[in-house]
C-alpha cells in the first residue's frame, strides 16, 4: 500500500524541511519524522536537536528498544541515529520480540545481520524528504501492527540540499507556488 501524501501532509513535510536547516545532515530525516509522527508515538535521537522540544534524547539504540518493549500495540518509537552501534543480542531480541521501534540512521551499506535477523532494512537517499516521509510511513504501519522493527538507512549525497530538493519535486509536481503561499 502506497502512502499518501496528501497536500496538506506535503505543506508540513515542507515547513519541517524548512524548519530543520540548521541540521543539514538530517533534514530530511528530522522533517520526515516530525511529519509522520503521531501523539502516542515517542520521538527519539541520540543526539542533539535544538529545533525540536519533542524530540527525546536517549543514550543509544539499545535504551530506545527497551523502552520501546514496554508499549502497548500501537505506539512507536522513531529513533534517529547516527550509527547502528547496538549489539548482537538487542538487535536479535528486538527481532524476536517484534519491538515497535523504527530506526533512522546515516550510512551506505545496511547490516547484513539485520536481514538475517529478519529486520527489514531499507536504503533512502539522506536528502529525499518524501521518500524519507513515505518509508517511514510504511515502516510506523509495519510496527503499529505488530510486525517489529525497521531500519531506514539515510544514503549521504552531495547532490544538493533536503531544501532544494523538495522545491524540485514541488515544482516538478507544479505545487511550488501553491504550497508555499498557504499558510
Amino acid at each position: 500500500m502506497a502512502s499518501q501524501l496528501t497536500p496538506a501532509r506535503l505543506r508540513r513535510l515542507y515547513r519541517n524541511v524548512l524548519r530543520f536547516t540548521g541540521n543539514p545532515k538530517w533534514q530530511a530525516a528530522l522533517a520526515a519524522a516530525h511529519t509522520a509522527v503521531r501523539s502516542q508515538d515517542r520521538l527519539c535521537s541520540t543526539f542533539e536537536v535544538e529545533e525540536s522540544a519533542s524530540l527525546v534524547r536517549v543514550p543509544d539504540v539499545s535504551f530506545a528498544a527497551g523502552q520501546a518493549s514496554e508499549w502497548r500495540k500501537g505506539r512507536v518509537a522513531i529513533l534517529l541515529s547516527p550509527k547502528l552501534d547496538c549489539p548482537a543480542q538487542v538487535l536479535k531480541h528486538t527481532a524476536e520480540a517484534k519491538i515497535p521501534l523504527v530506526t533512522v540512521t546515516l550510512g551506505s551499506e545496511p547490516q547484513a545481520s539485520l536481514d538475517r535477523l529478519g529486520i527489514p532494512t531499507i536504503v533512502v537517499e539522506a536528502v529525499d524528504a518524501v521518500a524519507l516521509y513515505r518509508v517511514l510511513q510504511e515502516s510506523l504501519l509495519h510496527a503499529r501492527l505488530g510486525a517489529g522493527p525497521t531500519v531506514i538507512v539515510c544514503q549521504k549525497t552531495i547532490r544538493q540540499t533536503a531544501t532544494r530538493h523538495i522545491e524540485e519535486y514541488l515544482r516538478q509536481k507544479q505545487l511550488r507556488r501553491r504550497i508555499s503561499s498557504k499558510p
